[in-house]
C-alpha cells in the first residue's frame, strides 16, 4: 500500500505542476491540457461548479482549436475554482496514508529513508 499511495501522491504533484505559473518545473505550463488530459486539479475544479460550466470547459478541452488562449482559460478555471487546493489536499491524504503504512514496519534506516522520500514528494518543486 505504501508504494501505491506514494506513486499516486507523486502523480498528483506532477499534475499540480501543470497549472503552476512562474515555476520552472521541467515542462511547459498547461502541457497536460494541450494533450487533453483530465487530471485531478481539473476534476477538483469541476466539482466546485455547476454542470453547465463544467460542460463548457469540457467542450473547450475537446475543441480542435485548443490554443494558448484556451489553455490559459482552463488553467485560470482550475485556479479560480480551487482545483489546485483540492489536488494538494488529496496529495496530502495519500502521503499521510503512506506514512501510516510505514509505521507498520520496524524502525530501521530503510524506513527512515522511505519517510524522507515521502517528505521529498510532498515538497518537490519540479
Amino acid at each position: 500500500r505504501f508504494a501505491t499511495d506514494l506513486g499516486i501522491a507523486f502523480q498528483i504533484r506532477d499534475d499540480i505542476f501543470d497549472y503552476s505559473l512562474g515555476m520552472n518545473v521541467g515542462k511547459p505550463v498547461g502541457a497536460d491540457i494541450l494533450e487533453r488530459k483530465i487530471t485531478l486539479p481539473l476534476l477538483g475544479a469541476f466539482a466546485a461548479v455547476d454542470s453547465e460550466k463544467e460542460a463548457a470547459i469540457r467542450a473547450r478541452l475537446r475543441s480542435t482549436e485548443l490554443d494558448d488562449a484556451g489553455r490559459e482559460e482552463i488553467c485560470e478555471f482550475v485556479r479560480v475554482n480551487r482545483g489546485l487546493e483540492y489536488a494538494k489536499k488529496r496529495m496530502g491524504d495519500f502521503l499521510e496514508s503512506a506514512r501510516r503504512s510505514l509505521l507498520e514496519l520496524p524502525c530501521s534506516p530503510a524506513r527512515d529513508t522511505l519517510g524522507e522520500l515521502l517528505d521529498f514528494v510532498g515538497a518537490r518543486k519540479n
